[in-house]
């Protein structure tokens, strides 16, 4: 392999596997949840939280974190992200109750939130056009191993040792990722306008008081009237942040991209999967457990025909994508997993 071949291949490991920690970070917790519900004797409307709050953060600071990535460096913002994420990792695994474990994982959170789309970003930036697709498929392939290998890693790891080492095997992948990704991966720049702090402010708590709120209003331990209060808070804010998008020489977030009806509706479309796929993937490792009476390790294995399929199908996807094009591939997709759902 040439070096040009070489540099391609470290560029997609790399870019893959801190996709790879986000979503298997995300996955491995669903089946361990009921150990950690035991340990800390709290119920499942609590233990959501542990969940709750490393999805609330990556929602929340995303689009910040990809602005810093085009103006400060794609690499050096995600090796940034790679530390935080591995340092909430380790306080995780320290956690001796559930506030420690949901401060944790929003440290987590911060962490990942950096580390999918500026991996995307460096990936596609760092190959050409003709390459992007198979590269993608691959990307996604690796990120969709998470989804299998995270329900069944928990799984095995509590059944073997303690749900608290779910969280330290991120350590040792982390420290090598970011050795490697200082030595391997290009530099690469966006737009480099200046970042407004207000406007960066806005959509974190905003996008955080929404997604708060729509989880709490499922819990009878909060108070509803500060649920809808919040809410209300932060839909004002999100309001504002737009009022601020559209006046702005220099947006964070160009409204100009959703004139588009492809960009409307793939957003639509990425939300409604990711919606039900974190939905089931919540409840189901506990059905299991609880009603089917089935241990940590045998409900991550029976998780494996529902996901386990992604793993194989992405890298052709690719291949299928360049060939018959997005939208087909994207129809087909959406409709075998609502046929798959409706059939559970």
């Amino acid at each position: 392999m040439n070096r040009q071949g070489t540099q391609t291949k470290w560029i997609l490991i790399l870019t893959s596997l801190g996709f790879f920690m986000s979503m298997m970070d995300s996955m491995i917790v669903t089946t361990a949840s009921t150990a950690i519900r035991l340990d800390f004797r709290i119920t499942v409307g609590t233990l959501q939280w542990a969940l709750n709050a490393y999805n609330i953060t990556i929602a929340a600071v995303l689009l910040v974190g990809v602005a810093l990535g085009e103006r400060y460096g794609r690499r050096r913002v995600y090796s940034y992200g790679l530390v935080v994420f591995t340092l909430g990792s380790i306080l995780c695994a320290l956690a001796t109750n559930i506030t420690w474990l949901i401060i944790a994982r929003v440290v987590e959170g911060m962490g990942a939130s950096v580390m999918t789309p500026l991996s995307m970003a460096i990936l596609t930036h760092a190959l050409p056009v003709s390459e992007r697709g198979r590269a993608l498929g691959i990307w996604s392939g690796v990120g969709g191993l998470a989804l299998v290998v995270g329900p069944s890693l928990g799984g095995l790891i509590v059944a073997r040792l303690s749900w608290q080492w779910i969280f330290w095997i991120n350590v040792p992948v982390g420290v090598v990722a970011l050795g490697l990704t200082g030595r391997l991966l290009p530099e690469s720049y966006g737009r480099r306008e200046r970042l407004s702090g207000l406007d960066a402010s806005l959509i974190m708590v905003a996008s955080a008081g929404l997604i708060w709120a729509l989880s709490a209003l499922t819990s009878a331990q909060v108070d509803r009237g500060v649920v809808m209060s919040i809410g209300s808070g932060s839909g004002l804010l999100g309001a504002w942040f737009t009022w601020r998008q559209k006046q702005a020489a220099q947006p964070l977030m160009p409204l100009n991209f959703f004139h588009s009806a492809v960009f409307r509706g793939g957003n639509w479309a990425t939300f409604l999967l990711y919606a039900s796929i974190y939905g089931v993937v919540f409840f189901l490792p506990q059905f299991f457990q609880i009603v089917g009476q089935a241990n940590a390790l045998t409900a991550g294995l029976e998780l494996l025909p529902w996901i386990g399929t992604l793993v194989m199908v992405a890298p052709f996807t690719g291949w299928a994508v360049d060939r018959f094009g997005e939208r087909r591939m994207a129809m087909l997709g959406l409709l075998n997993q609502g046929v798959g759902y409706g059939a559970l």
